[in-house]
């Protein structure tokens, strides 16, 4: 799972480069994806929820059964 999740993130790093934003794999198991943000505001603004939503998302679809959580 591990190694699924960073292949994943491995293809964004580059668009998130492009905006300053960088995202690192933390810890996965079966029931939580753990992801460490950075550039991202720290709360309310409408950019940074796209992205993460975003995210979020396509990692939901890849792995419905984990919850995601970003610090």
């Amino acid at each position: 799972m591990q190694q699924k999740v960073e292949s994943l993130l491995d293809g964004l790093k580059p668009i998130f480069a492009m905006q300053d934003k960088t995202v690192e794999f933390v810890s996965a198991t079966e029931d939580e994806i753990v992801l460490k943000l950075g550039g991202f505001c720290g709360g309310g603004c409408g950019c940074s929820d796209t992205w993460i939503e975003g995210l979020k998302e396509m990692l939901t679809a890849e792995f419905p059964q984990s919850k995601i959580n970003f610090i």
